[in-house]
Parts: structure tokens; C-alpha cells; sequence
């Protein structure tokens, strides 16, 4: 697999390399970022990998949001509606990323006047720009 590489600091174009590497292998002690960092394209993610991960996380420290995130690697693994369904169980109501996944999910379920009502939420509960911008870019797609 491809991954840009950095060994030293210094501008991106000066320290930065695409290089093949091996797959990467999560050791019980480290985090799922590696697994995220370790890739160019979310194509060459391993996502069941990582809804293991999430699987053992949510076993070791339970939340609404560990949750949340191991359901979008299971619209991954099984498909939008099955994280369609783990998400509208939970009570993030206040939480601006819960409706932008769902609006996602919805949106990939065809479901888009469902989809744009969750962006317009996920917009009205957000305080930073960017964030109300990308949601915003999403409902006129």
C-alpha cells in the first residue's frame, strides 16, 4: 500500500515521500489513528478491521459517541441502513457530528429531503464555520 512517509520536520515539500509500505498491524496498545494515518485513500482503509477496534473500545470505555463512530465503520462493513439504525438509537441530539453522519448515511440511503433536514440540524448546532460551511455544501449537493 501507498502512504506518505515524513521522517524529519521541515516544509511538506521538502520532507513529505510517497512510499510503498507494509500494511499496518494494531498492537493492543496503540490507537486507531494509525490505522487511519497509515493510509492515502479511504479506499485502502480496513474498515472491518477498524470496526473491530471499535468493538473492543466501546467493550473498554462505553460511550454515545465511541458509539457513533463505530457505527460509520459499520456503514462500512454492512451498509448505511445497518448504521442507520445503530445511530438513530442513540441520544446525541446536541452533538453537530451525530447529524451530519446521519445526514450521510441517509443521503446514501437515497433518503435526501431526510438527509437535508439532518444537515440543516447538524448546521444549526455547530459554532465553528468551516464545519457549518461543509454540512451546508452537503444539503445543496
Amino acid at each position: 500500500m501507498k502512504a506518505i512517509v515524513q521522517y524529519e520536520y521541515g516544509a511538506p515539500e521538502a520532507v513529505l515521500e510517497l512510499q510503498d509500505i507494509d500494511q499496518p498491524v494494531v498492537g493492543d496498545d496503540e490507537v486507531l489513528v494509525r490505522v487511519h494515518a497509515a493510509s492515502v485513500n479511504p479506499a485502502d482503509w480496513h474498515w472491518w478491521q477498524i470496526l473491530q477496534l471499535y468493538n473492543r473500545l466501546l467493550a473498554l470505555a462505553p460511550s454515545p459517541v465511541v458509539a457513533l463512530n463505530r457505527a460509520v465503520a459499520v456503514a462500512e462493513v454492512e451498509g448505511p441502513a445497518a448504521a442507520l439504525t445503530l445511530v438513530d438509537g442513540l441520544d446525541l441530539g446536541g452533538y453537530p457530528l451525530f447529524h451530519a453522519i446521519r445526514a450521510d448515511l441517509l443521503r446514501r440511503l437515497g433518503r435526501d429531503a431526510e438527509a437535508a433536514v439532518a444537515y440543516e440540524a447538524a448546521i444549526a448546532r455547530t459554532d465553528t464555520r468551516p464545519s457549518a460551511t461543509s454540512c451546508g455544501a452537503a444539503v445543496r449537493r
